[in-house]
């Protein structure tokens, strides 16, 4: 009988407790190697779900300034004595004619600033010939009223001489020639003018990662704007043969920064503006991933410093001729 016992105990079998330690580690290993390339995973995710954010947001920032930039100016038939030879340009509420106007801000966040401005006139804006001034009642005589209504801005160009004023009302049929602004005077008599409909401007800045539009934020998750005047050789050539940013000695050593001081024929040497919007990923990576890198090829330099170099960065970039200049070529 006691050798019976300690056969069947002899053939029992079990796991021992190195073969449990061992069995632990290698559970334990893999358990990492799972989380590893789970966490890695997630990590990739959440890059690929951010930067497709920055993606959109940068597209759509990028379509409301090359939106408007298309409409820039005012000029659209091109005639003798254009708009974009008053010299010096006016302003009506402090907003000048000029279409468009680069503020250089430098290569660090925010970058530079465009105002862009024009006009909503159905009409275009078509001149009509003044002939006749009541200054009494501030009333012009014109050729044809049909492109004016009460709110427009006018603008009265005889020559390189040119001002603005505000639309007050319009006659009504069967004449349709009297206008009736907040000022006129006795030697507006055979100005052209123009209705140019409410004369407005687009103020792009980039402030706290938002994009703004007259200091109000249209598009989060942008970093900076850089922006430049496509230049030709001269006013009437159309062709653009140099870029600069808003910089004194830029193309031809013009002062690029000062728009209002240079002189028509080389202000309307600006032919297109081309833009970068740097879009900004929200999402905070562990290391260090950016650096110092161009708004595009050759063009300027968008610095990446201190803590904004643990994000990542995509840039949109497109060139948009100002058509209203364009279009005005044969009159320059």
């Amino acid at each position: 009988m006691e050798l019976q016992n300690c056969s069947v105990m002899r053939d029992q079998k079990g796991f021992g407790l190195v073969e449990l330690m061992v069995a632990l580690v290698v559970g334990l290993v893999t358990s990492l190697a799972i989380m590893e390339i789970f966490v890695g995973f997630e990590g990739q995710k959440r890059t690929t779900i951010a930067g497709a954010d920055a993606q959109t947001n940068g597209a759509v920032a990028l379509y409301s300034i090359s939106r408007d930039l298309q409409m820039a100016g005012y000029g659209l038939i091109p005639e003798k004595d254009s708009p974009l030879e008053c010299n010096p340009m006016p302003a009506l509420d402090g907003i000048s004619l000029l279409p468009v106007l680069i503020t250089n801000g430098g290569s660090g966040a925010g970058g530079d600033s465009i105002a862009i401005r024009f006009g909503r006139s159905p009409m275009a804006g078509v001149p009509t010939t003044v002939v006749g001034v009541t200054v009494a009642t501030n009333t012009l005589t014109v050729d044809n009223n049909l492109g004016c209504q009460a709110g427009d801005a006018a603008l009265f160009v005889i020559g390189a001489v040119c001002k603005m004023a505000h639309v007050t009302g319009v006659s009504a049929a069967p004449t349709f020639t009297g206008v009736t602004l907040d000022a006129v005077a006795a030697t507006d008599v055979g100005s052209k003018l123009s209705c140019l409909g409410p004369w407005q401007q687009f103020a792009y800045d980039v402030t706290a990662g938002n994009l703004r539009v007259n200091a109000e934020p249209r598009v989060s998750g942008i970093f900076a704007i850089q922006a430049q005047y496509g230049i030709s050789n001269a006013s009437n050539d159309n062709q653009v043969a140099c870029w600069t940013d808003a910089v004194a000695g830029g193309c031809g050593g013009a002062d690029w920064s000062n728009l209002p001081s240079l002189a028509p024929t080389v202000r309307n040497r600006i032919k297109a503006v081309r833009v970068a919007i740097i879009a900004r990923s929200e999402l905070r990576e562990r290391d260090a991933v950016s650096g110092n890198f161009n708004a595009w090829v050759g063009g300027p330099a968008v610095t990446i410093a201190g803590e904004d170099q643990f994000y990542r960065y995509r840039v949109f970039e497109t060139i948009i001729p100002l058509r209203n200049t364009v279009w005005a070529k044969e009159t320059l």
